[in-house]
């Protein structure tokens, strides 16, 4: 997942308006949608979509997730080029963004590129609802960064939830000296998938901190276009140095081709969907990601999902439910103060 729509989600959660003016035009758009619950149709749709993405990876066995990481991103460039290009021409958007925020957006396009390559190799080696529910565990890595970078205040709550967060992850990893007397049995090959799904949650976290540096002046179109132009030269040299490249199977083809018209597709589906819904909102419709994947796993890929996994998936999910519905709940309630 591509996880740009978690991060972004963050990043509009967190940051101060840039003006009064702003505040107000962003609020006329978000009362007046082309019909009622379209903004929510959005958001659930992004999370939709980016299931079908993840699921994609699993379907592609040729070739490894360096590989898949490589074209999804060179595709994505090609595909955002012209909109680019006419933004550059037309709407005096400079490609290399704001004054100073240059090594923002290529920091962001590496952590965000990385979290992708991480995802895909662990998607790759266990299951698919484990791989993108322990991505989902960015939100432990998300507070304690803010914490220690930003200054962010922790509180009890966010502490408990990130508790709960961790146990959920155990759940999924299942470490043998915890769950050898269950019948366990995890490859070295499975935890291998588990660090990979850590990875790509730290690098999501690492990439939110980025997001709300670069904050709001940067059009979001320049995030997307940096995250595909790292990914895309940093999966090419790893490519090279390893000489790992293969040719993939004739009929994964529209599967590659998929992975990244999925991966725009959530993007856009996204963006719409912030423009008339809170970014609160939204994280809450985007943890619904969680049971969407699990659905896929076994209605698509017939591959049933063990009990520890769903618990961990539950654990995840009611942890990433409760902190998006508490900073939605603040949200509104600081909302209404400045309003009275």
């Amino acid at each position: 997942m591509s996880n740009t729509s978690i991060e972004v989600a963050e990043c509009l959660q967190n940051k101060d308006s840039d003006s009064e003016a702003t505040t107000k035009n962003e609020n006329d758009v978000k009362l007046k949608p082309p019909f009622y619950g379209f903004g929510v149709l959005c958001c659930v749709m992004s999370a939709v979509v980016y299931s079908f993405n993840s699921m994609l990876v699993k379907l592609i066995e040729s070739v490894e997730g360096v590989e898949l990481s490589c074209f999804r991103c060179a595709q994505t460039i090609l595909m955002l080029m012209p909109y680019i290009t006419y933004n550059w021409k037309y709407n005096s958007i400079d490609i290399f963004g704001p004054p100073g925020m240059f090594k923002f957006l290529l920091l962001r396009g590496f952590t965000g590129s990385c979290g992708m390559i991480c995802l895909y190799q662990a998607v790759q080696r266990i299951s698919v609802g484990d791989a993108v529910t322990l991505q989902f565990s960015y939100l432990i890595f998300t507070g304690i960064a803010g914490h220690f970078v930003l200054g962010d205040s922790l509180t009890v709550f966010d502490g408990i939830m990130s508790t709960v967060a961790m146990i959920g992850i155990v759940f999924i990893s299942r470490p043998a000296f915890l769950f050898s007397g269950l019948g366990v049995t995890y490859s070295a090959e499975n935890y291998v998938g588990v660090a990979f799904g850590l990875c790509s949650a730290l690098f999501a976290g690492s990439t939110i901190i980025v997001l709300r540096k670069l904050g709001s002046p940067t059009h979001a179109s320049l995030n997307i276009l940096y995250y595909s132009l790292t990914g895309a030269f940093t999966t090419t040299v790893i490519l090279l140095i390893t000489g790992s490249f293969k040719s993939p199977c004739l009929y994964e083809v529209p599967y590659i081709i998929l992975l990244a018209v999925t991966g725009v597709g959530g993007q856009v589906f996204m963006t719409i969907g912030l423009r008339y819904e809170r970014a609160g909102t939204y994280s809450i419709l985007r943890s619904f990601q969680i049971c969407m994947i699990f659905i896929l796993q076994v209605t698509v890929l017939h591959d049933t999902p063990s009990y520890l996994s769903l618990i961990g998936a539950g654990l995840m999910f009611t942890s990433l439910f409760a902190v998006a519905s508490r900073k939605l709940y603040h949200t509104l309630q600081k909302q209404k103060r400045n309003e009275d």
